[in-house]
């Protein structure tokens, strides 16, 4: 799995793109005033629309107020490499600033890097102790990855089980990659007794969600249902 993208808070949209671009215009005369916040809101319009100096600037005065859910998207923009040099070193110390202050957003991109050994010793065990915190804390990505690594015997012995329990947490929380992986684990009888109603339903409820792969596992293996 990706890096997450920038995280905007809860914060639902029902705007136009103009209005929207008028909302942020807004926001960032608040975020001048010391708005946190809006500095964030801002940052990540502005990442979106791959203007990532002006991305980094508003972020910067977000982390900077110590408002942490900044500090990880800096980090971020140092991971992929968006108007700045890549550099997993920094991505790994925004990252750990945020996660040590409990965002569990922060937390799964720090197990990401460890998972992948972008920037450091390659760690699955460090990486899972780091999904898990990122997962309790309300990160449904964190929850699909370490099923995923529960799934696959990496940094912890193969356990179906495991596996199911995380993907149940993500799916439930709506992340549709754990919708689809807990569709594949009925659909083998993994860790749980084969059930193809499940697995359907589970594969419909991912594709539902967005998840194109599961769309097309619907297609495939279910064709006449």
């Amino acid at each position: 799995m990706n890096n997450k993208k920038f995280y905007l808070l809860i914060y639902i949209l029902c705007l136009t793109p103009l209005s929207w671009a008028d909302d942020v215009q807004q926001k960032e005369k608040n975020c001048y005033r010391n708005i946190s916040e809006d500095c964030n809101i801002a940052g990540v319009w502005h990442a979106e629309n791959k203007d990532y100096a002006k991305a980094k600037y508003f972020f910067e005065k977000v982390c900077n107020e110590k408002e942490i859910i900044g500090c990880n998207n800096i980090g971020v923009l140092y991971d992929k490499g968006q108007g700045v040099n890549q550099d997993y070193a920094q991505a790994k110390h925004f990252f750990e600033m945020g996660c040590n202050a409990q965002d569990a957003f922060a937390c799964y991109n720090l197990g990401n890097l460890y998972d992948k050994g972008n920037g450091v010793l390659q760690d699955y065990k460090k990486a899972n102790t780091l999904y898990e915190k990122g997962c309790n804390g309300g990160d449904m990505w964190g929850c699909t990855a370490l099923g995923w690594n529960y799934q696959q015997g990496k940094g912890v012995q193969k356990n179906y089980v495991k596996a199911k329990q995380f993907y149940e947490k993500g799916c439930n929380g709506g992340d549709p990659f754990s919708c689809a992986n807990l569709a594949y684990l009925y659909l083998k009888g993994y860790g749980t007794p084969q059930d193809i109603v499940k697995a359907q339903e589970f594969y419909n409820q991912a594709c539902t969600m967005g998840n194109k792969e599961a769309c097309q596992s619907v297609i495939k293996l279910f064709p006449f249902y």
